[in-house]
């Protein structure tokens, strides 16, 4: 997105609505729409990505049949790793409320694109943060708390060097490489340029976890038959570090025996499911039977955790 395109959206916006759009959309919901795209333009930090895309989510509630935010807010999510299934689903959007829109066909190939990225994630083992990639280079959104880094150094806000332009997906590629290799990576670190010489360890020592991002939560919900565990948590919450950590150790065997879906999940990322499953105090762990919150946890120690876990794992039929 260049400044040319910025200011011709602009004025389309100023003067009359897309010639496919069903609706004109409310002044409002404009005012919004132009704030994201003019955030956008100019983001130089995670935080400016996130009011951008507050910008377009607020665009969305105000003209949620309106393809431009569908569109626009799409195009954003698709910049952050861990968004694509999201993104995939604000084109789709789109693609319904637009479809004699010129740039169909195009779109479907985005949309392709961030399917691969999907798959190139799920094979990842550049686990435990979430970069996002801006204007002018690949950034740090945040680091999952508990998370095994290749290197301390990768903490919010820290930019790549040599990085813009770059797709996610050839970021991914870039961290991830064979096991055993050496990762060489440029970073600027609170205004310090630094060099990061590391060696790979073998991916499934990255994986402690899963994720909520990529796949769509409804339907992990409504296909598992198997106990659901999320936990919710925030890059500014201190209690969820430790709780998260617990959660990489007892994770690890669950895993391996199969027998329960354990997933993270950053408010920040998931403000709907906030909403939703009333997420007033973090950590909040809710416990899923059959699609249904059985039970949750506010707050607790590790030793609260470990113990809700074993028992709901245990007693699952129970509930």
């Amino acid at each position: 997105m260049n400044r040319k395109l910025l200011g011709v959206f602009i004025m389309l916006l100023i003067c009359a609505s897309v010639a496919w759009a069903q609706a004109e959309m409310p002044e409002e919901a404009k005012k919004h729409l132009v704030k994201g795209i003019e955030a956008m333009e100019m983001a130089q930090s995670p935080d400016d990505f996130e009011q951008a895309v507050r910008e377009f989510e607020d665009a969305a509630r105000l003209a949620p049949d309106s393809p431009d935010v569908h569109y626009y807010l799409g195009k954003t999510l698709s910049l952050v790793k861990g968004q694509a299934g999201r993104a995939i689903k604000e084109l789709e959007r789109y693609l319904e409320l637009a479809p004699g829109a010129p740039d169909a066909q195009k779109v479907r190939g985005e949309m392709a694109g961030l399917e691969e990225l999907k798959n190139a994630r799920r094979k990842s083992g550049s686990l435990g943060f979430l970069p996002v990639a801006l204007p002018d280079g690949v950034y740090v959104k945040y680091v999952y708390p508990g998370a095994r880094l290749i290197d301390h150094r990768l903490k919010r806000g820290v930019k790549g060097i040599g990085t813009a332009g770059m797709s996610l997906k050839d970021f991914l590629n870039h961290m991830d490489g064979e096991p055993g290799s050496s990762l060489e990576l440029d970073i600027i670190k609170a205004g310090e340029q630094q060099h990061i010489k590391k060696k790979r360890n073998a991916r499934k020592l990255m994986k402690g976890f899963r994720e909520l991002g990529e796949e769509y939560f409804d339907d992990i919900i409504s296909e598992s038959t198997k106990p659901i565990v999320v936990v919710f948590w925030s890059p500014w919450c201190k209690p969820c570090e430790t709780l998260s950590r617990m959660m990489v150790r007892v994770s690890v065997s669950y895993k391996r025996l199969n027998e329960v879906v354990l997933l993270s999940a950053s408010v920040d990322e998931h403000p709907d499911l906030v909403d939703r499953y009333k997420i007033e105090s973090l950590p909040t762990t809710l416990f899923f039977k059959q699609g249904h919150v059985a039970d949750r946890l506010e707050g607790g120690t590790n030793q609260e955790f470990s113990t809700k876990l074993s028992g709901f794992v245990k007693n699952y039929e129970a509930y």
